[in-house]
């Protein structure tokens, strides 16, 4: 799955929903790529591997995830796994 694109902006906030069905016989990761898209190739800034056991059932948790050392840049996620 794919968020939108947002344009010159250096705090972009997606604010979007995406909806999964993992399987409780195998380990479940969820993977993150954050890119900076450009007009001939993207440029893949982070990769991130979770592993969404952590989670409890009904509970939402906040993930902030550090992209940049330097520039202190953060990736905040909210997740939450909910029965279907």
């Amino acid at each position: 799955m794919r968020t939108r694109t947002i344009n010159n902006c250096k705090t972009p906030e997606w604010n979007e929903t995406f909806f999964f069905c993992p399987f409780s016989r195998v380990k479940n990761i969820l993977e993150l790529n954050l890119f900076d898209e450009d007009a001939v190739k993207d440029d893949e800034c982070i990769s991130i591997l979770f592993d969404i056991s952590t989670l409890k059932l009904g509970q939402k948790e906040t993930k902030v995830f550090i992209t940049d050392d330097k520039l202190k840049d953060e990736l905040w996620v909210e997740l939450e796994i909910t029965e279907r």
